[in-house]
């Protein structure tokens, strides 16, 4: 209710200050009551960017409109660990990791930006960007998320225990393709399938095999089945 009422008083002094129109209009569309209500209530744990995106608005707009209701961007920067792992589909507890790891910055409480974007180019692994809905995977795009141009050398080597020699032997027999200094998920998918035994499965952390399982389930299956038949056999069974 309180907010309704700072949004209808926020519409009457636009509406005063525009000549009696009920919207503002800054070089584009207006804000209507009900855009401005979400506004703020978005504003209280949302990054302005993030408010940009939901919004459909540039972030200059939402600046703007910010700035004409009296809410200070200070409170805007960065995101609540809460949310975050909201919008990435992770637990809490695993943004708290992240952190203590020292993957993710923290000012006043909230993790700034520029650790997370940061994080995405840096990480991308950690971050289950296949299972998110289209709208969010754009958004960690906008972030420096390496969207379809696969994992670095180095990258998938430490992901997996190997050195790089071994990956780059890796790509000499053909095992795996590279495209522009990447190697697609793809190719990473298609190693699974038809060399499992290449990989020490029980040295993978469980970041890296949550990983694996989203790029494609079936290549998962058949490293659980890789797994068992190992210990089977280990057991002389």
């Amino acid at each position: 209710m309180q907010a309704t009422n700072f949004v209808n008083g926020a519409a009457r002094i636009g509406a005063e200050a525009n000549g009696g129109r009920a919207s503002s209009w800054h070089n584009g569309r207006g804000w209507t009551p009900a855009e401005i209500e979400e506004l703020l209530n978005l504003s209280s744990t949302q990054t302005i960017r993030t408010i940009a995106r939901k919004l459909g608005r540039t972030e200059k707009s939402v600046r703007r409109k910010l700035e004409q209701l009296g809410r200070t961007q200070e409170l805007l920067t960065g995101f609540k660990t809460k949310d975050l792992a909201r919008d990435l589909e992770v637990s809490v507890r695993q943004v708290r990791r992240w952190r203590a790891r020292g993957y993710l910055d923290c000012v006043a409480g909230r993790i700034t930006e520029e650790s997370f974007e940061k994080f995405c180019r840096n990480h991308p692994e950690k971050i289950p960007y296949r299972q998110l809905s289209r709208e969010m995977q754009l958004w960690l795009d906008g972030y420096g998320y390496p969207a379809g141009q696969g994992l670095r050398v180095s990258e998938l080597a430490s992901m997996l225990h190997v050195s790089p020699k071994t990956v780059r032997r890796w790509i000499g027999l053909a095992w795996l393709q590279i495209k522009q200094n990447r190697i697609p998920e793809e190719s990473v998918a298609k190693l699974f399938r038809q060399h499992p035994e290449l990989i020490a499965i029980e040295a993978l952390s469980p970041d890296v095999c949550e990983w694996l399982s989203k790029i494609e389930r079936p290549v998962y299956a058949t490293i659980r089945e890789q797994v068992t038949l190992q210990s089977l056999a280990a057991a002389g069974l």
